[in-house]
């Protein structure tokens, strides 16, 4: 006897298993990750390039490891100055954008398509090419949404060349961002400001988005 799962439902499944696969690294490894961070940040300056390259790393394979990205990003612009960190910063998020669009696309079709029927991939196609790209755009600074509307992005088939420019664009000026603040905190002598910029920063994003959907459902029901 074979049971069918509604639509509904497996719309629920697809984004709470993104989700919680891009969440479980994090509860896992973040916490050893963040303390390695700071401390290649803290001790960056006697070789700053290696640090640097091994940061950028870092960022690049965030879309499957529990990174602080802003952290990093941070630390890139304290390291290398405001141009090489957000050269670096925008190398690796870009890198990490493009391998998500990857794994979304391809690695992971064969099995949301299985979970969601042809004509709910469908319905995800036409999503992703409407909303996709301002999706990606709004969420690039936020945890966790950042990674899965990447995924998101993939798995809609969005077209990559918009996709890119998208999320170059807006790499470029997140990056931007982040290497000032990180290279301010360089001419302060201060760790502290390139971690409390690391944290500000997404955290400001989040408030500021909270902050517009609150004025929609206002404006909605009015």
């Amino acid at each position: 006897m074979t049971f069918s799962v509604p639509t509904k439902y497996k719309w629920i499944i697809l984004v709470a298993g993104i989700l919680i696969l891009i969440i479980i690294p994090f509860c896992l490894w973040g916490e050893r990750i963040d303390d390695f961070v700071k401390i290649c940040i803290d001790r960056g300056s006697a070789h700053p390039l290696k640090i640097g390259a091994l940061l950028v790393a870092l960022l690049a394979g965030d879309i499957v490891l529990p990174t602080p990205s802003s952290l990093i990003s941070t630390g890139c612009g304290a390291l290398l100055g405001f141009y090489g960190g957000m050269l670096a910063s925008f190398v690796g998020m870009t890198i990490s954008c493009i391998s998500g669009y990857i794994i979304g696309r391809y690695a992971a079709e064969h099995f949301v398509k299985k979970l969601m029927g042809e004509s709910n991939m469908q319905t995800l196609i036409k999503l992703s090419g409407k909303y996709g790209r301002w999706c990606v755009l709004v969420t690039r600074a936020v945890p966790v949404l950042a990674e899965a509307s990447v995924l998101f992005a993939g798995l809609g088939k969005e077209k990559f060349s918009e996709f890119l420019l998208v999320t170059s664009m807006s790499n470029l000026v997140i990056s931007g961002v982040y290497a000032y603040i990180g290279s301010y905190a360089t001419s302060m002598n201060s760790f502290l400001i390139v971690f409390v910029g690391g944290i500000t920063v997404p955290g400001i994003v989040m408030l500021t988005l909270q902050a517009v959907i609150r004025g929609k459902k206002v404006h909605g029901v009015r």
